[in-house]
């Protein structure tokens, strides 16, 4: 039998870290925290909101779940990008509520479309393109 882990969140080397990143990189650099995996075992609920607290505006996640958990741990509007599979129906709710996310195919790019006319909102889709590795995302053909 093994031992549960324990997380620590400190709240000053949170501070201290982004900081730290924000001097390296400059003012116009977007932080975007992935929190996917549920922050990674920190706990989404518990991690939004001290990054939030500390000038994060940009979260990216995996799921359509785990980004409902970030819009609903957020005190105010910021950008939320999901990197994994969508399902129609989930297409349509990320439309709704602002929710960005990748499009690796034709096809899904075809039904972000007609969802966001159906909806008559814009939609912030990112286009992801196979680099060579054979495994995912829009070919020089498609992207063309």
């Amino acid at each position: 039998m093994t031992e549960s882990s324990l997380i620590t969140l400190n709240e000053k080397s949170v501070q201290n870290n982004l900081a730290f990143l924000k001097k390296k990189m400059g003012k116009n650099v977007i932080l975007s925290a992935v929190v996917k995996a549920n922050a990674y075992g920190h706990g989404i609920e518990q991690i939004v909101p001290l990054f939030e607290k500390y000038g994060i505006r940009h979260y990216s996640v995996f799921s359509y779940s785990e980004a409902i958990r970030v819009y609903n741990s957020l005190s105010e509007s910021c950008t939320i990008m999901i990197m994994g599979w969508i399902s129609d129906k989930e297409i349509i709710a990320a439309i709704e509520k602002n929710i960005e996310f990748y499009i690796f195919n034709t096809e899904r790019l075809r039904v972000a479309i007609e969802c966001a006319k159906q909806l008559n909102k814009k939609v912030c889709i990112h286009l992801e393109a196979e680099t060579g590795m054979n495994r995912t995302g829009l070919n020089d053909e498609e992207l063309t």
